[in-house]
């Protein structure tokens, strides 16, 4: 599993970047083969979901292109099936670990999986100030932490993160290393568009 975090201001246009990407990768080939084998999209917003289905048309992205999971057994057929775009509702999931049961982890460790996580931040309740749990933790957590997966594992997945504001754990635990400042180490997301810069750019 490799890990990429992406750091974007509020309102600079995520959707439109995370779907750009999932086409990018979706077509990425390699000795004629494709490269991954699904590309699935993680959202956690009813206004994401309705804003991805707008940007695919413009992108034309016909419908039948892509699939939406929202509980165990339609992921399962998501992970079966020929479509190669996957949306994954995580408000009908409840965590992203739920949906990583053993026969969906064994199935995953047979597919090289690219995972592209809108707002890696959630709250467990849907309350903005409850504890907020962190999408991109949940899933490279249940890769690490299950010995029948890692036993079994074959090729390796992709896990990109998009936030505005990555905290100090997530930076750490996922961005890139770039040097030390006062014995401290840095670690700094592989790209970025800050709010700072927007702010400046007067983009915001």
């Amino acid at each position: 599993v490799y890990s990429l975090l992406m750091q974007y201001a509020a309102g600079f246009g995520k959707s439109n970047i995370i779907g750009w990407t999932a086409l990018q990768l979706k077509d990425m080939r390699r000795n004629g083969a494709y490269v991954y084998d699904k590309i699935m999209i993680v959202v956690d917003r009813l206004q994401l979901r309705s804003q991805l289905d707008s940007l695919m048309l413009n992108m034309n992205i016909d419908k039948r292109m892509y699939i939406e999971a929202h509980n165990k057994k339609t992921f399962q057929d998501a992970l079966k099936s020929d479509m190669r775009i996957v949306i994954v509702n995580l408000q009908k999931f409840g965590a992203a670990r739920d949906m990583l049961d053993q026969e969906v982890l064994d199935k995953l460790a047979q597919l090289r999986i690219v995972f592209l996580i809108d707002e890696i931040h959630r709250s467990n309740s849907g309350e903005l100030h409850e504890d907020m749990v962190n999408i991109f933790d949940e899933l490279q957590s249940a890769f690490d932490q299950d010995k029948t997966y890692q036993a079994k594992r074959s090729k390796k997945n992709l896990i990109i993160g998009f936030t505005a504001t990555p905290d100090d754990h997530t930076l750490a635990r996922f961005g890139e290393y770039s040097g030390y400042a006062e014995s401290e180490k840095l670690w700094v997301p592989f790209d970025s568009y800050t709010m700072k810069e927007a702010i400046e750019d007067g983009f915001i």
